[in-house]
């Protein structure tokens, strides 16, 4: 719990883990990822590998040998994390995502998630479907904006015309906080203003 703790407390240098897929497919890739978060300022490395090599990752036994670099030292990273913070999953999250995408040099992506739901999880697995699957009970969507560059105007424009504040809402976290409410004290659901 300490990850979830250090994002229900705003800590300015915070990092999670997470192993994310796309579907059920036994044969499609499943990137394990260190989301860091530096000042406002969001940082992602991850490491593409095979669904059926999670659980051998985790276990420590295993890095496979055809990565390339950047995604191997990713990986190290993320085992190295996960042994001293005696890492384990907790929750599966999934929900429905639309994204917008422009490809200009400065780029830009909007995403819209909904139906926000989570799982319980106490093995290494990336799952979509099946049963287990609770709905968080949010009456709104999650809208983020990325970019790498700079903020364009544009976009500083459509966030003026619909009046948009930016607001902190984490779906690792609202998914822990309903699954083990009692160890989440402090944490509090983002209501829609």
């Amino acid at each position: 719990m300490h990850l979830f703790q250090e994002t229900i407390v705003d800590k300015c240098n915070r990092f999670k883990l997470r192993i994310r897929g796309y579907d059920d497919d036994p044969n499609s890739p499943v990137f394990f990822e260190i989301k860091r978060k530096l000042n406002r300022i969001v940082y992602k490395s991850r490491a593409k590998v095979h669904k059926s090599q999670i659980g051998s990752i985790l276990n420590g036994a295993y890095i496979p040998d055809n990565l390339p670099e950047k995604d191997r030292a990713a990986l190290q990273q993320f085992m190295h994390y996960c042994r001293c913070l005696l890492a384990k999953p907790v929750v599966l999250v999934r929900y429905q995502r639309e994204a917008f995408e422009n490809r200009s040099d400065s780029k830009v992506r909007i995403t819209f998630d909904r139906e926000l739901c989570y799982h319980p999880a106490d093995e290494a697995m990336v799952k979509l479907n099946g049963p287990g699957w609770v709905k968080i009970p949010i009456d709104f969507v999650v809208l983020e904006i990325k970019f790498t560059a700079r903020f364009p105007n544009w976009v500083k424009q459509m966030v003026q015309m619909f009046n948009l504040n930016r607001q902190s809402m984490s779906k690792y976290c609202s998914s822990v906080s309903q699954l083990v409410p009692a160890a989440t004290t402090g944490y509090t659901m983002p209501k829609l203003r």
